[in-house]
């Protein structure tokens, strides 16, 4: 199996998820990366879960530009991706 393969796989998995409980997996992952826990696969993980919520949702979208162009920002992708996918009807 490639490393190609591997992520098609894991990003058709993930999707099958709703909104709410990526959220949770989300922060999960970013407590674990705030003590320095992630291995490779999880923030393999972690990627694609934002990268899921970020497709599904213009709302991401807006919160993730808005985010980049904050120069000044100390918050992480996984902090604007959590926040945004809360604030979600």
């Amino acid at each position: 199996m490639t490393a190609t393969t591997t992520r098609k796989e894991l990003t058709e998995s993930i999707g099958q998820h709703d909104t709410a409980a990526l959220a949770t997996a989300l922060q999960a992952f970013a407590d674990l990366d705030t003590i320095g826990e992630l291995d490779e696969a999880e923030r393999l993980v972690r990627n694609v879960i934002i990268e899921t919520l970020y497709d599904r949702h213009p709302e991401i979208v807006a919160a993730y530009d808005i985010w980049i162009d904050d120069l000044e920002s100390e918050d992480t992708a996984s902090d604007v991706v959590i926040r945004a996918a809360r604030q979600l009807p």
